[in-house]
């Protein structure tokens, strides 16, 4: 699709050089005598609309104005020349569309941007003079015998507790329990240790149209929206303690991506046997808790909560995160291939099975 409209935009742009040429003098039926600085104006649109084919294509978002400008100045020639070149109104209204909508997702990925950086500027706020804290031995030995071989398998031991990280996912995506198609998605996920938060950001095809969407917990509130095209809402969600505590848990278990979070004061462990440990975490009024699965190794095998899938939802699901594989990221050992599974009344729903490209620590 990406490459259809670059070739539907470039394709218009070089048809209007045959407007420049009739200006000088150059026969082409087709057209109505054309001056020579309507045929400037030709050029200029032409010009317009190329650049803004390949500034497209090089993914940069000045395309919409270029875009913009490019379709105004055509649409006016078209209307002078309107017996001849009205068909050239069709590709307009098309890169009219797509401007519309390259527009909206622009709107929805700089709301984002400043909800990242307001997350950002809080834990740099909150952790701007203390010195840089070495996790110890010592400062494991009170935790559950799973919890202190997973912390100390992960290689956390000896590493600097982290304040932010950027982790960069590509995973495939199934919208309900009926659906067999998988939708490709990527997505960033920003974390704040100190204060728990985070912010998920994700873009999908979804039959060849594009969706984004972004998952939240900031300041003890959780939200999510997820739209089509950046203008049509497909899943909304927030301002609910459901939605809240949902996404405090969905927090607690990507600890599994930073296993220094572990030892913060917001989550509190209690062993349940030699290979589970029970976590609880509050923040701002709001508790979530989990249940954590460990082998022998130290590796973390699962992650089970009791979430609410839906805020209509009377009661929670379990929801399970597995793990398929063990990667390492900056010394620090972690899952970096997960399936994560709601297990409905007719059986389990696996939605989301996904890999870690990509972890910084800082």
């Amino acid at each position: 699709m990406r490459y259809i409209f670059f070739l539907i935009v470039l394709i218009h742009g070089l048809i209007h050089i045959l407007g420049f040429l009739k200006s000088l003098g150059y026969t082409i039926p087709q057209l109505p005598s054309i001056n020579k600085i309507a045929g400037i104006l030709w050029l200029v649109a032409s010009i317009v609309m190329v650049a803004t084919a390949f500034i497209y294509i090089a993914d940069n978002a000045v395309w919409l104005m270029t875009g913009t400008i490019a379709i105004l100045v055509s649409q006016v020639l078209i209307i002078l020349s309107w017996q001849e070149a009205k068909f050239g109104t069709l590709p307009n209204i098309i890169i009219l569309i797509a401007i519309v909508i390259g527009c909206a997702m622009w709107i929805f990925d700089h709301q984002v941007e400043k909800e990242i950086q307001a997350i950002l500027a809080q834990e740099a706020a909150y952790s701007a003079q203390p010195e840089k804290i070495i996790i110890t031995e010592n400062m494991i030995i009170h935790y559950p015998a799973p919890v202190q071989r997973w912390l100390r398998y992960s290689g956390v031991v000896g590493k600097e507790m982290a304040r932010t990280v950027y982790i960069t996912q590509k995973g495939e995506m199934r919208l309900n329990s009926g659906q067999s198609k998988w939708f490709t998605s990527y997505s960033q996920q920003y974390f704040t240790v100190s204060i728990p938060a985070f912010i998920w950001k994700v873009n999908m095809d979804l039959y060849s149209l594009p969706v984004i969407g972004r998952d939240m917990f900031a300041n003890g509130k959780g939200e999510m929206k997820i739209t089509l095209m950046g203008l049509i809402p497909i899943a909304i969600a927030g301002n609910n303690v459901k939605i809240h505590q949902s996404a405090l848990q969905r927090f607690l278990g990507e600890i599994s991506w930073f296993p220094q979070a572990a030892l913060k004061p917001y989550i509190r462990w209690e062993a349940i046997d030699d290979s589970r440990a029970k976590a609880t975490i509050e923040y701002m009024g709001v508790t979530g808790s989990a249940v954590f699965h460990f082998n022998r190794k130290g590796e973390l095998v699962k992650f089970v909560a009791m979430r609410y899938k839906d805020i209509n939802d009377e009661k929670p699901t379990e929801w399970i995160a597995a793990v398929k594989r063990y990667g390492q990221f900056q010394g620090i050992k972690i899952p970096t291939t997960l399936d994560a599974t709601w297990m409905l009344d007719e059986g389990p729903f696996t939605w989301y099975r996904f890999e870690i490209i990509d972890v910084r620590y800082q």
